[in-house]
């Protein structure tokens, strides 16, 4: 599974975008069929959920993996948000698509919490087969002739399996902010003398009184911060 490790402005700002656009969504159809959050986790209920579809390519020129289809709205959406995985949870008849962690800058921008999008699926022999372990995530669209599938697979995503719903993210993966250790070890990290571009000279033809400030960084000599 993709794990994103560092900011990313581009990333971030996208991922934002496509969250604004999809809690809008997850507004409008708060009166027709509400949707429930439930420990970071949207339930789709099965009129909401029928805005999507499960598939096969009907050859390998067409595909790899079973695919989840969405249509034009919810494509546009969730291909702004960086995505992690699908779990498959079949006692409830659900796929859920879970999203990164995004990490802020440590100053003005938080760390946006991963959360779920849980998708009722019809018909439990769906599930029944799928046995990859990867999934695809393409668009779908409908006119006079019928129903249209994309070529293009805008995510291409790992297939898990759980069994209870609180085990589908982790406390990591929910958290706002990091650890102060965590924090002031990326700091440790990226002061490191050694590989600092602003000195280019040889360590040999520099005095004692300053050879410290050459020397590479060892975070092992610094006191550890404990939680």
């Amino acid at each position: 599974m993709k794990k994103i490790n560092r900011f990313d402005s581009q990333l971030y700002a996208r991922h934002l975008l496509g969250m604004q656009s999809f809690l809008l969504w997850v507004e409008a159809w708060r009166e027709l069929s509400p949707i429930q959050e439930v420990d970071h986790v949207f339930k789709l209920p099965a009129l909401v959920s029928q805005r999507f579809a499960m598939g096969w390519p009907l050859g390998r020129q067409y595909g790899k993996w079973p695919f989840l289809a969405l249509q034009k709205e919810e494509r546009d959406i969730f291909q702004l948000l960086s995505l992690n995985r699908v779990v498959l949870l079949h006692e409830f008849r659900s796929l859920i698509l879970v999203t990164n962690r995004i990490l802020g800058n440590n100053e003005e921008l938080i760390d946006i919490p991963a959360f779920g999008v849980a998708i009722e699926i019809d018909e439990s022999a769906k599930l029944d087969a799928l046995k990859t372990n990867r999934i695809e995530c393409r668009g779908i669209w409908f006119d006079e002739e019928g129903c249209h599938v994309d070529r293009h697979v805008f995510a291409d995503l790992p297939l898990k399996k759980a069994v209870l719903w609180q085990t589908i993210l982790d406390k990591e993966e929910m958290a706002a902010e990091r650890s102060a250790s965590d924090w002031i070890k990326e700091k440790m990290n990226e002061s490191n003398r050694w590989v600092n571009p602003g000195y280019q000279g040889g360590t040999l033809s520099v005095s004692d009184e300053f050879k410290k400030l050459v020397e590479p960084f060892d975070p092992s000599k610094v006191p550890q911060v404990r939680e």
